[in-house]
């Protein structure tokens, strides 16, 4: 009757991550991501105030640095 769909196509991966968080996912400073945001080479979104980062996101990142 209804067609299967897993679960897991509809939940989220990974929370957000935070800025420390992410910084200490590319063993950079805070600073560095701020500035990698200032560039606009970092995507990110900010939530209640604080800045948010996607691990999809952060693997983009890698990907196009290291092309």
């Amino acid at each position: 009757m209804y067609p299967q769909v897993s679960v897991s196509q509809h939940l989220p991966l990974q929370p957000p991550m935070t800025k420390k968080q992410a910084a200490d996912y590319f063993q950079v400073s805070e600073w560095t991501i701020d500035r990698w945001r200032a560039e606009g080479r970092l995507k990110c979104f900010k939530c209640g105030g604080t800045v948010r980062f996607r691990r999809e996101w952060l693997e983009d990142f890698l990907t196009k640095k290291r092309a």
